[in-house]
């Protein structure tokens, strides 16, 4: 064998290792905060569907954008339930973020440069609900 053809081998076999852990992966990491359960991301299509497979097993997803559509991420997000206890405050680290609640009221707020935005919305069991906020990238 020419040593062209092994190193042609070897960048090729050492490629196939690379892509490993993130087929390996598959699904997006779930994160624990308080007891709340919650995954984030959406950023590039493959990541998006990830996403929106496991999104039915959480009861709250949040999704930020731009005036223009465009995704945001990078986000933070507040989650402070009925008594002003916040249950969850993490980073986004893309355009979505799904939570799995229990039942009951809750503020979610919303920062990104410098801005800040807030809703209220009531969880109801396994019925998810749906925010979306609509932030200016700058």
């Amino acid at each position: 064998m020419t040593k062209f053809k092994t190193m042609s081998i070897c960048l090729v076999v050492s490629g196939a290792f690379l892509t490993l852990p993130r087929m390996a992966s598959g699904e997006p990491k779930v994160h624990q905060e308080n007891g709340i359960s919650f995954i984030t991301g959406g950023v590039g299509h493959d990541e998006e569907e990830a996403l929106q497979a496991m999104g039915s097993r959480f009861n709250l997803k949040v999704t930020m954008a731009q005036p223009t559509g465009h995704f945001l991420s990078d986000a933070r997000i507040n989650i402070r339930d009925s008594q002003g206890k916040t249950v969850l405050d993490t980073i986004a680290d893309g355009p979505q973020l799904y939570a799995q609640l229990p039942p009951g009221n809750y503020t979610v707020v919303c920062n990104l440069n410098s801005r800040s935005a807030t809703q209220t919305t009531q969880i109801k069991g396994d019925h998810q609900q749906q925010l979306t906020f609509t932030m200016p990238a700058e």
